[in-house]
């Protein structure tokens, strides 16, 4: 090294040979564990706004003894490994051998590892990859969200501790080699695949028989993944039926992310369980526990409610936390934030061009338009009108929160006939509907009524079947509904009763009316 900012080529070079050197000469003793330790305490350091990045201002002897530490040492080693995941074997030894030949008994730089590697890869411009790893502290939470074929990709800065005062983050971003293997060919080492994550935002496709994917091969990359609900609803399925299907590091990689995430401001999983619980006791039928269930959830995150902001927000993880505070506020009629929701949707209505609603807050205004403003037709109108996938899939499940029945059998049926909306968000709609008291027995109903039908629009075992299937029936929790889905599925031999989400929906069924059997009398006498 020419000076201590790179210390990291020295030590964090010297790690990561250390540890695949003794792994190719000594394979029994299994190093590749403790690397793969050392890389979740790597990012565990790294995961604090105290961090700094691998390359770094040195001026003073202070300086030097603090880059002595986890970030140089074993981020450096990390992001090595992440990038010789990311290549070939062959491209990464020769430019390792080129790099020690061309500066044998000489000082360097980062940016001369990085020539050197670039002399045997024209994929990617290596020098700008990996300064998005050397100059900046901390790494990136990669968001996944499935819909159908499409996988949309999103990057933000991990942090343990956010301060939602600030917006520095947003200003993050990385060059991230994504490695990925799915449920049509899981050998990692025939069938993995790379791409580049350039930008804050990305779109793959997938086959629609793709049933899982699971991002970061071996953790070998230096990011977390978060997969949603639904692409953690498929890891856990496939680990439940297969678990070696995984690889034990894959597995790993897994709970680290899982404990990773739950060390974040747990606040969107907390309303998620606890609008899941709401909806269950209201399709119970059980008034008086169902609206204090509404209060005490109202009551727990008042003040976060009262400081949102509804201008827009740059942070991902802001957006997402406001989507999911106000989006609960509102559909519980919270005065202030019906009433706020319901201006922004009447200036909309009066000059649409001119008024702009932040993305992240479209499905919670456009839904109140609709139920308190007599906004249906002002919404179908814009839907059918708009260019933008997102826009419309929101204001697609505004339209199907409205609490009124018929229009939502015309949307349903004129769907299903690929009319003013399309048959693809068939899914979507009854999924939508399902999941508020006065449509969802309507939307189970409309699926047996047209089941022929529908397996006529969509492959049975198809990503849009299983998503009709748990959509309308998730959310049930009485022995009747779990006799009638049984019956009505076993009915359809060959044409149904064999799919892997009519099991899964029958399962989940049965954890609802057990979760509800051990719980309501407790949840009862604690509100």
């Amino acid at each position: 090294m020419e000076w201590w900012n790179d210390l990291w080529l020295n030590e964090g070079f010297a790690t990561f040979m250390e540890f695949m050197s003794i792994e190719r000469i000594f394979p029994d003793l299994n190093v590749g564990d403790d690397f793969l330790a050392m890389r979740f305490r790597a990012m565990g350091k790294d995961s604090l706004n105290s961090s700094h990045p691998i390359t770094n201002q040195v001026a003073t002897a202070e300086q030097v003894e603090e880059m002595f530490d986890s970030v140089s040492y074993e981020k450096g080693a990390s992001i090595l490994l992440m990038l010789k995941s990311s290549l070939t074997e062959e491209q990464f030894q020769k430019g390792v051998v080129h790099y020690l030949s061309q500066h044998k008994n000489a000082n360097t730089q980062s940016e001369d590892l990085w020539a050197s590697m670039s002399q045997f890869t024209k994929k990617a411009n290596i020098t700008e990859l990996m300064k998005s790893w050397t100059l900046q502290k901390g790494f990136p939470l990669v968001t996944v969200t499935r819909n159908g074929t499409k996988m949309t990709l999103q990057q933000e800065r991990f942090l343990l501790s956010v301060d939602n005062s600030s917006s520095s983050s947003s200003s993050y971003l990385w060059q991230v080699p994504l490695t990925s293997i799915n449920s049509s060919c899981s050998n990692a080492s025939s069938c993995k695949s790379v791409i580049l994550l350039k930008e804050q935002s990305a779109t793959i496709y997938v086959p629609e028989e793709v049933q899982w994917v699971k991002f970061n091969i071996d953790m070998e990359g230096f990011y977390m993944v978060h997969y949603g609900e639904d692409g953690w609803r498929d890891l856990i399925i496939l680990l439940k039926s297969n678990h070696s299907a995984l690889s034990y590091q894959d597995r790993a990689s897994l709970i680290s992310d899982i404990f990773g995430l739950a060390s974040t401001p747990p606040v969107t999983e907390a309303l998620l369980q606890l609008n899941h619980i709401y909806r269950l006791l209201d399709k119970r039928g059980l008034l008086q526990l169902t609206a204090r269930m509404k209060a005490y959830i109202l009551e727990l995150f008042e003040k976060l409610i009262a400081n949102q902001s509804w201008n827009e927000e740059v942070s991902i993880t802001q957006q997402k936390l406001r989507s999911s505070l106000l989006g609960t506020a509102c559909s519980y009629n919270h005065e202030i934030c019906i009433e706020k929701a319901k201006n922004i949707f009447l200036n909309w209505t009066k000059s649409p061009a001119n008024v702009s609603i932040p993305a992240d807050l479209m499905r919670t205004v456009f839904t109140v338009g609709i139920r308190h403003c007599d906004g249906w037709d002002s919404v179908l109108e814009a839907y059918s009108n708009s260019s933008f996938e997102a826009e419309r899939e929101k204001m697609l499940q505004a339209l199907a929160s409205s609490a009124d029945i018929r229009k939502l059998i015309w949307l349903m049926q004129t769907s299903l006939n690929g009319e003013d909306v399309r048959t693809q968000e068939l899914p979507l709609i009854l999924t939508t509907i399902s999941k508020n008291f006065e449509g969802h027995l309507y939307a189970w109903g409309f699926v047996k009524e047209n089941w022929d039908k529908i397996i006529k629009k969509f492959n049975l075992g198809s990503f849009a079947i299983h998503n009709i299937v748990m959509g309308t029936t998730s959310e049930f929790s009485t022995q009747a509904h779990l006799f009638e889905v049984k019956n009505f599925f076993g009915s359809l031999k060959d044409k149904g009763s064999q799919l892997r989400s009519v099991r899964e929906a029958v399962e989940t069924i049965q954890l609802n009316i057990q979760w509800m059997d051990r719980n309501v009398e407790a949840l009862s006498h604690s509100l």
